[in-house]
């Protein structure tokens, strides 16, 4: 023992030397030779094509000099003679942080930012060549206008005291703080985006990172990243927060080994029967550990380092590892099984592009089973946390079926290496749609790869709980395009309630591009896993989806794709990935509807939120007429076969014998279905069951595709938030009368609570604050309530009047609605919102959906005379 003590300490010391070197480690100056667009364009004989943003390189596609790059200190030297041009000078420092390689053998060297010896987020450099060292293009974002170096005003105690005082300030209870990842970073505060120029000013600063966690992180919920990065100023001013995963491993860093908990094990097969959410029993064959010291068995992978453990052990005892065990491994708990199943498969996935590990290193993984707040409350999640304590760490839930959906696991396992790959993401806008969109797509191709689902329509999380549909977006309230209807525009200030600035809306563009190059184009799910993998390769910080658009081109000749040129130039221009400006004209069934909020400080933090629900009077009453006269002629061709057999039973119609049983048949399907799950008991515990399983039936969704289709121009419902000036709505909708809402909605942290509540309508050409009267009540002296009631007093004489004059049913329309007209713009007067007032508030009357506990079940073993299930 004493021996490697001594041995530890030699290490440890050795350990220090080490970075307090590189700590002391002179930058250098700018070099003296820096490269011009003309010496670019010599080495690669006026081929290169060079793109910029405001002045500066943002992407190569060539090589950046005549030398071949062959190791890191070539690639050093391209990246220093490329400062300049970059936007950098004699300020910009950057690092090597690491060496990627794709699956076609391409490498990329990876530098990152720094400044006055703090990461610089948002700052990186991407030198990309082949296997032979033939450079083949750079891509990079570095941050300009770096501050004046300062001490600090206030020390981290004291930012993470402002966290708390901001948190509880906004009516919320104490976050919990991960006091010991509080660190001084310099971060852009603010970008200013003028859609009607090209100019893109960014200011920076040195602040203090404090992290919480995030008492809305929910999958369900749109957000599945379950930490909170908090920026505070040197100076003590409280900027804003991002959703983010833990950055940094403290006790990695100390030297902390997570492959402990793998010694002294051996593998050892189980297979066992486990329940799915479609009712059926599936069988899983997966190796798990056991003790050769106690012949204890654990679930956990020694082949792939990937343990299933107690996540409040973890998260909320100083990273205590419990691993899920069992003394003769003969049953296991079902989430954590299927969970240690899927990772396993997601594993693979990647090891087959020669990734190895969710960070490419084989970092251990950890899965934490039923994931809690610190009250041990369970949290409806499913998500990638980060590196922590040695680990790379997701979370698992027993109250959501996303074990068993391996698209979802790939999706949260593509977190991290996308986390792995760039040196920031910046979850917000476009980078945060463009971070999502990577793992959807990943996560759906892994599905299909191992022949998981039998979906031909690139759904999302079809397996446990639908969220997104890759080919249809429309059908999830997401945009097929740039500027389509649910578009999100960028936002100045990312909040929960904007989606960060639609990160979980937008990420449909490139959802639906992926689908199209597979489906449209012909791209083989291997060749697509290849491609997208170097995508994420190639991706720095600062890429949005106008350097997207330039980027995937690149890629895709590099990676020897160049037959799907034609196709990802068509799905390009079907998505207008990257054309964030508005259209000059718009379609029939489009229509643009602005609004400026009051540039003042209610309106201008983030958190309101403009509701459009519209009715198309006009194609309402002629669908409704040309259903009528169908069904009174008993022409039923073209409705859903469910439909038909419903009518059928109210009509007395003769129809051939095929048509009868066509509808017995459909009719058959759902009471089977419904039995099926009412003899196996099920919906008892989990309603949800049910519905799932009859919106699965094949007749079921064709009565349900068909409603969309024929609803979808006739009802409307959208919603908006203010864009990059911060307090102007700008929002694609649908013709129709219009209802327009403002909601302001907060959220208490680790709960499911709603805090804060107002509603504000526009009625009778003016807003109406009704927030008021919906929490007090009538009987409360308020002014806010008085103001109402002359409205109302108002709104009904001219009702009166109308009433008098014998109007027609469009000029009470006029009251009571804004009459949207298809391919024009309508701007929506603020008169009225100067008297919204958010003292009043309704949250005590409304809570969130809560989550519901689940309760934990075991896996059946298989038996060893038991047949194979077929």
């Amino acid at each position: 023992m004493k021996f490697l003590k001594r041995i530890l300490s030699v290490l440890l010391v050795l350990a220090l030397l080490c970075c307090s070197a590189f700590a002391e480690a002179p930058k250098a100056a700018l070099p003296d030779v820096q490269l011009t667009l003309q010496d670019i364009q010599l080495a690669n004989g006026g081929n290169a094509k060079v793109y910029t943003q405001d002045g500066r390189v943002t992407f190569v596609e060539g090589a950046c000099g005549g030398k071949p790059v062959k190791n890191e200190a070539d690639a050093t030297a391209v990246v220093s003679s490329m400062i300049t041009l970059l936007g950098g000078d004699e300020k910009t420092h950057l690092e090597p942080w690491r060496v990627l390689h794709d699956s076609a053998g391409n490498v990329y060297y990876v530098y990152q930012q720094t400044y006055a010896d703090q990461i610089v987020l948002g700052g990186a450099v991407k030198v990309i060549t082949d296997k032979e060292g033939n450079m083949l293009g750079l891509t990079g974002s570095l941050v300009t206008e770096l501050p004046e170096e300062t001490d600090s005003a206030i020390t981290a105690q004291e930012a993470e005291a402002l966290v708390i005082q901001h948190e509880t300030g906004m009516n919320r209870p104490e976050p919990e703080i991960m006091s010991d990842l509080t660190g001084r970073i310099v971060l852009p505060v603010q970008r200013e985006l003028d859609l009607d120029s090209e100019e893109d000013s960014e200011q920076t600063r040195f602040v203090w990172a404090v992290y919480t966690t995030n008492p809305v992180a929910s999958v369900s919920r749109g957000t599945d990243l379950p930490y909170l990065a908090h920026y505070v100023t040197l100076n003590g001013e409280y900027l804003y927060n991002l959703p983010t995963i833990l950055p940094g491993d403290a006790a990695a860093k100390a030297g902390y080994d997570a492959d402990y908990v793998f010694q002294f094990m051996e593998p050892v097969p189980y297979t066992g029967y486990v329940d799915m959410a479609d009712g059926s029993e599936q069988e899983i064959t997966v190796d798990v550990m056991r003790d050769t010291r106690t012949g204890m068995y654990y679930l956990g992978n020694i082949e792939h380092k990937i343990v299933v453990a107690d996540c409040w052990e973890f998260l909320y005892n100083h990273g205590n590892v419990q691993v899920e065990f069992s003394p003769d491994n003969l049953e296991w708990d079902q989430v954590g099984l299927k969970s240690l199943y899927n990772y396993c498969r997601a594993y693979d996935y990647y090891k087959a592009l020669g990734w190895i590990g969710g960070d490419g290193e084989g970092t251990p993984i950890i899965i934490l089973k039923d994931f809690c707040d610190k009250y041990h409350n369970p949290m409806d999640n499913a998500a990638y946390v980060g590196k922590y304590y040695g680990w790379q760490a997701f979370l698992s839930s027993a109250v959501n079926r996303f074990s068993e959906a391996l698209d979802v696991i790939a999706h949260e396992f593509t977190h991290c290496v996308t986390n792995s790959v760039m040196t920031y993401n910046g979850y917000m806008n476009d980078y945060g749609a463009i971070n999502e969109a990577m793992s959807d797509i990943q996560g759906n191709l892994c599905e299909l790869m191992y022949g998981a689902t039998a979906d031909e329509s690139w759904l999302v999380g079809e397996n446990a709980t639908k969220v997104r549909s890759m080919s249809d977006p429309h059908l999830y309230q997401q945009p097929a395009y740039s500027w389509d209807i649910y578009y999100q525009p960028q936002v100045k200030n990312p909040t929960d309630v904007n989606d960060r600035g639609g990160v979980h809306t937008n990420s449909s563009l490139l959802n639906h591009l992926a689908y199209r190059l597979c489906a449209l184009g012909g791209m083989t799910l291997e060749e697509a896993r290849a491609f997208w993998f170097a995508v994420d390769c190639a991706m720095v910080p600062g890429t949005d989806y106008a350097q997207l658009q330039e980027l995937l081109p690149f890629v895709l000749k590099y990676m020897g794709m160049d037959a799907y040129q034609p196709a990802l130039a068509e799905a390009l221009t079907a998505t207008r990935l990257g054309d964030d400006a508005l259209p000059e004209t718009l379609e029939e069934n489009q229509a643009l509807v602005t609004l400026n909020l009051p540039d003042t400080e209610i309106f201008n933090n983030g958190s309101w939120m403009l509701s459009l629900n519209s009715l198309n009077v006009e194609k309402l009453e002629e669908k409704l007429k040309t259903w009528s006269e169908k069904i009174r002629n008993q022409d039923l061709e073209g409705f859903p076969v469910l439909l038909r057999g419903l009518i059928g039973m109210f009509q007395n119609a003769e129809v051939s014998q095929e048509e009868l049983k066509l509808r017995a048949d459909a009719l058959g399907a759902i009471m089977d279905s419904i039995t099926d799950i009412i003899v196996t008991d099920q919906w008892r515990n989990d309603p949800q069951v049910l519905i799932d399983r009859l919106q699965s039936t094949p007749v079921f969704q064709e009565a349900s595709d068909w409603l969309r289709a024929n609803v979808e121009d006739v009802f409307y419902s959208a919603s908006g938030s203010a864009g990059p000036d911060g307090h102007t709505i700008t929002m694609m909708s649908r013709p129709g009368r219009t209802i327009p809402c403002l909601m302001y909605i907060s959220v208490e942290p680790n709960s499911m609570v709603i805090d804060q509540f107002n509603v504000v309508f526009y009625i009778n050409h003016q807003w109406m604050d009704i927030t008021s009267v919906l929490a007090l009540g009538d009987d409360q002296e308020n002014g806010g309530t008085e103001t109402m009631d002359k409205v109302i007093d108002d709104l009904c004489a001219k009702i009166a009047d109308l009433i008098f004059e014998k109007a027609s049913l469009s000029d009470f329309l006029d009251l009571v609605t804004l009459n949207v007209k298809g391919g024009e713009t309508a701007e929506i007067p603020a008169d009225g919102l100067e008297n919204v007032d958010l003292s009043a508030n309704m949250a005590p009357d409304l809570e969130m959906e809560e989550t519901v506990e689940v309760e934990n079940t075991k896996s059946r073993p298989k038996l060893p005379d038991e047949e194979p299930m077929l």
